[in-house]
Order: structure tokens, then sequence, then C-alpha cells
């Protein structure tokens, strides 16, 4: 599984993209998600509050889909923090 994972950012960075790694403590504490069990349903529920309408976020079983879509936006907000 490790192999896989590592082919992600390898592909990332061969395309000319910077890759920026973020623990998932600076995330959630930045965005004021609880860790554990808890900042699953927290994460799902700010998901569903930032992309009304978006059935991505649906289920339980979709807080990883969720948690994805935060660093994302945390990343975004850091990059343009970064810029200004």
């Amino acid at each position: 599984a490790q192999v896989t994972f590592l082919k992600v950012p390898a592909g990332i960075v061969c395309a000319g993209a910077e890759l920026h790694l973020v623990e998932a403590s600076v995330w959630k504490r930045a965005l004021g998600i609880p860790g554990g069990d808890a900042g699953k349903e927290a994460s799902r529920a700010m998901a569903i509050n930032l992309w009304p309408g978006s059935e991505l976020f649906s289920l339980k079983k979709h807080h990883q889909r969720a948690e994805a879509a935060l660093i994302a936006r945390h990343g975004l907000a850091r990059l343009a923090q970064a810029a200004a």
C-alpha cells in the first residue's frame, strides 16, 4: 500500500507541481476540527456546509472524501496567504 501512496506524490512532482505535506493535526487545528472519531463527523459536517447540494459527503462513510476536500481547501488558503 505504501508503494501506491508514493506513486501519487512522485507523479505530482514529475508534472512540475509543488508538493506540500501537512499533518492531520495541523490542518484540523486550523479548521477547528477535533481529532479522533469525533473529527470524522465534524469533517463531514463542515464539508456539507462548505459545499451544499453536493452528494459527495452524504453518507457517514464519506468522511475520508470530506477530509480530502478540507485538506485541499486548507492548502489553497495557505498558498493564498503565502502569495499575499
